[in-house]
């Protein structure tokens, strides 16, 4: 695979070269073109290699291939020919060793050849790249467009010209005078973007290309083949309908009991791979996982682990009556302890569970500390021998080897206790009632989409994680393939076919030749979005035809369409489906100033699988060009944004408002009011999916954290990784890359203004952390508000039965609480160690701590006797200060 450089300077045996900043020649020593007019006389394949170059025909290794299988070299037949060869027929036995270095070093020659043509295609066709569009193309464009080979990829950037680059390409072919308008196929994803480009293309070169989206291709292709349009499915490109319509299939199989008994199961046991707590690094990691999971058991109550909703699910489903941490029957707290609430109690038999976190070794997770934990494993034991109560023990190394219930069942029988099926009518109940139902459509839905999009085939290897992962994945396989085969008489039975449908019976009636492709060049848009059904296709419709090429066009770090089916690994791996290809990097943006270049890949490429490379801006930047805003609790969302817009634009700037969903968006009343408050501001509001491809002059991105914010909670199911060609593994892989999308919408500034009275998005604490990110913070300083106790969460402002308090985010793992400022009502008070004060960290309030323990806060409270002072740290259930004071001391 070729990674062009950017060719700067240019003659016909020789090439200066930049790449990264680096000079080289291209040539070298390998072959030049004085070698090709020596040699060309004796041998007439060297005469054709000759011929090629001369017409600045790029050398395809697909051409270059053939041409080495037949250009085979007269050998000489003895040591005395040999030398006779070599005395009097110099020049032929020089045209031997050329034509031998052709063969034997394929690719360095074909290489140093093309740079030779690619430099004389730059000078024949400058004038052309100067005056084609607005700008003259930049060097990385006009390398583009004049590389040739069989499979060419080209890596945009946001804002680098990837439509310029399209229209100059199809200049250059046209111009070349080797293809027609009507050899060329281009391809464009939606039929707005596919309008804009014909257009585009005939405003600019004034040539009528074909320019359709792969629904109407595809749909033209099965026309052509059978003699009629197919009738596409109502649900074919539209994943709300589809999921609809998969309930519906599955109401109709959970009449077969062996169906519903493995859906019964799925649902209640398999919604949610059990990820081992061994996977995170902090207590914080392994909450936001919990969260981002919806973790809840039957019930409809949240459990601290996920094995102990299985545990709960377990025990509803066969009939055992719990209550979970329902405090121990005996007394257990004391001034540094609260009291002991052992994770389950079963009245029936009077016993109680405790699920230990611990592995076959002992060990905990690593944000856990092992010996308190072993310390605490031990009181429990102690207590309970002591007391003479029952203790059912369960681990967390039960579970991943599938031996969780057998042994819990074994312990509770031993003490009595008596199993009574849940009736399938009730734990269907349950399951609609917790979502459960709902999110298994919605997972099947999305399998199937990428199940049929990849040619209906399984990335299934030896599975290698825990055995109860491999179970969850035969189960779901089973489900899944009697969903499909339901799905698919359904559609038959209707005569129907889905999207998936179309395309794969197109890529199949290209390849067995049904229909013949009248294409010798097609180029496709925003290649980043495509599925390996549609990668199929385009390989089919160019194989069919003499002598065709693909040029495509992405970035990598714009895919956010997996959910419609698009698989990153089809770009990333590029190759492999397409063969020998060359690929240019476009690493100019028009939109932005260096500053956003600076910070917006640096936060995309810390996923290591995306494509690495550097995007340039000739804009300087004196300020940063992203501000973080965090702003105090009360203040209208846009308020400060539109405050800086007016301060920092002329009239008639445009302003896009950004949100990760479309909820979140200003509502009509609010809308016409911002409208009317900025007469002068050209403004539009969307969420970041809809503006992609879009640009204003100023951003304004709403961030906040929370299931519903951004990085969204809602995770793709490893399940999926079994119909994709790349399994996104990075963390908020795809969000990640929905977040570049909004920072590199802006030309000037992208205000992103935080929530900071609910959980804070972790893309926002990242910004702010990481001192590789140039970005300016203004507002509140939200550092203040870590927690005090675990140290990874934030204190978050709530609403309580006694008023508004600070709690933990970790909570229900940390529970950690503080009180509200007394002085706005609003800020959290920390401790100043080294003043010995609280300071509040909005109003900057001073309070003093408690004499006793230091960490408390003061608090008038009223008793029988009158009023007093007490310490905040009363009920905390670690700290239990009992200090107390009256009003005139404390004063004192």
């Amino acid at each position: 695979m070729n990674s062009d450089p950017q060719l700067i300077k240019m003659n016909s045996s020789s090439i200066s070269a930049s790449n990264s900043g680096i000079s080289q020649v291209a040539t070298s020593s390998c072959i030049e073109l004085a070698d090709l007019d020596l040699a060309k006389g004796y041998f007439s394949s060297l005469c054709s290699l000759h011929d090629l170059v001369i017409q600045g025909r790029y050398i395809r290794k697909s051409w270059y291939d053939a041409w080495v299988k037949a250009a085979v070299p007269e050998e000489p037949q003895s040591t005395w020919e040999l030398f006779f060869t070599w005395l009097f027929r110099r020049n032929r036995w020089q045209s031997i060793r050329i034509l031998r270095r052709c063969i034997r070093r394929q690719n360095e020659v074909r290489e140093s050849l093309n740079q030779i043509v690619m430099a004389s295609n730059l000078e024949k066709h400058q004038a052309f790249f100067d005056a084609v569009e607005a700008n003259p193309l930049t060097i990385a464009q006009r390398v583009a467009c004049v590389s040739d080979e069989d499979a060419n990829l080209v890596i945009a950037g946001a804002g680098t010209g990837k439509t310029s680059t399209i229209v100059s390409k199809v200049g250059v072919l046209i111009r070349s005078q080797e293809y027609r308008p009507e050899d060329i196929l281009a391809i464009s994803y939606t039929k707005k973007s596919a309008i804009e480009l014909s257009e585009r293309i005939k405003d600019r070169l004034s040539a009528d290309v074909r320019v359709a989206t792969f629904h109407k291709l595809g749909l033209s292709i099965l026309a052509n083949a059978s003699g009629g349009k197919p009738s596409l499915a109502e649900y074919a490109d539209d994943p709300i309908q589809k999921g609809r319509h998969i309930s519906m299939l599955i109401d109709v199989l959970k009449k077969n009991q062996e169906f519903l008994a493995n859906y019964l199961n799925f649902c209640s046991y398999n919604l949610v791979e059990d990820v081992s707590s061994w996977n995170f690094n902090s207590l914080a990691e392994y909450r936001s996982w919990l969260r981002s999971n919806r973790i809840r058991s039957l019930d409809g109550v949240p459990k601290k682990s996920y094995q102990e909703c299985l545990i709960a699910n377990w025990m509803i489903r066969n009939g055992v009556q719990f209550e979970y941490e329902h405090p121990y029957e005996y007394p257990t707290a004391t001034v540094e302890k609260r009291q002991y609430q052992p994770d389950f109690y079963i009245p029936e038999i009077n016993a109680y569970i405790e699920h230990f976190g611990i592995d076959e070794n002992g060990d905990t997770a690593s944000f856990i500390d092992r010996d308190k934990y072993h310390e605490s494993m031990k009181w429990k034991r102690q207590l309970h021998r002591l007391k003479g109560t029952r203790l059912i023990e369960t681990f967390s190394w039960q579970s991943s080897r599938g031996e969780l219930f057998s042994s819990l069942k074994e312990q509770l029988e031993r003490y009595g206790c008596e199993f009574v099926d849940t009736s399938e009518e009730m734990i269907l109940e349950l399951l609609n009632k917790a979502g459960n139902t709902t999110r298994f459509a919605t997972l099947a839905s999305s399998f199937l989409t990428l199940y049929k999009g990849n040619g209906c085939r399984l990335n299934v290897s030896s599975h290698q994680g825990a055995i109860a992962d491999a179970q969850r994945q035969e189960l779901f396989l089973k489900l899944f393939f009697e969903l499909n085969e339901s799905y698919e008489e359904s559609n038959r039975s209707r005569q129907l076919i889905d999207f998936e449908d179309m395309i794969g019976l197109a890529m199949k009636a290209v390849a067995n030749k049904e229909v013949k492709s009248p294409y010798r060049y097609i180029l496709i848009d925003e290649f980043q979005d495509i599925s390996p059904g549609r990668a199929e296709l385009i390989r089919a419709l160019r194989d069919s035809a003499d002598d065709c090429a693909v040029f495509a066009v992405g970035d990598d770090w714009q895919s956010i369409y997996r959910f419609a089916g698009s698989d990153i690994g089809e770009m990333t791996n590029f190759e492999e489906t397409f063969g020998a290809s060359r690929q240019i990097a476009l690493d100019k943006t028009f939109r932005f100033d260096e500053s956003t270049a600076e910070v917006s890949s640096k936060f995309v490429l810390k996923n290591t699988a995306q494509i690495e490379k550097s995007i340039q801006s000739d804009r300087s930047a004196v300020d940063p060009s992203i501000v973080l805003y965090r702003r105090p609790e009360g203040e209208p969302p846009l308020e400060w944004a539109f405050q800086e817009i007016e301060r920092l634009a002329p009239e008639g700037c445009s302003v896009l408002v950004l949100e990760r969903y479309n909820f979140h968006l200003p509502q009509d009343e609010e809308w016409t009011k911002r409208q009317r408050l900025h007469p002068r501001l050209d403004l539009k509001k969307m969420s970041i999916h809809a503006a992609k491809g879009l640009e204003a002059d100023f951003v304004i991105l709403g961030l906040r954290g929370g299931y519903w914010g951004f990085p969204s909670q809602e995770v793709d199911d490893p399940l999926l990784s079994l119909v994709l060609h790349q399994s996104d593994t990075y963390a908020h892989g795809e969000e990640r890359r929905l977040f570049y999308v909004a920072i590199t919408r802006a030309k000037r500034k992208t205000l992103i203004v935080c929530e900071t009275g609910q959980d804070e998005s972790s893309f926002a604490a990242e910004l702010i952390s990481d001192p590789q990110f140039a970005v300016a913070v203004l507002g509140l300083d939200t550092r203040k508000l870590q927690c005090s106790k675990c140290g990874s969460g934030t204190m978050l402002l709530r609403d309580g039965t006694n008023g508004r308090f600070f709690g933990c985010s970790n909570h229900p793992l940390c529970m950690n609480t503080a009180q509200v400022c007394g002085g706005c009502g609003k800020g959290l008070l920390v401790l100043n160690v080294q003043k010995r004060l609280f300071v509040c960290h909005v109003c900057e309030i001073t309070v003093r701590p408690c004499p006793r323990c230091g960490t408390g806060i003061l608090q008038t409270k009223h008793g029988s006797f009158g009023s007093f002072v007490g310490c905040s740290n009363y009920w905390d259930p670690d700290i239990a200060c009992k200090y107390k004071a009256n009003v005139s001391a404390a004063d004192g």
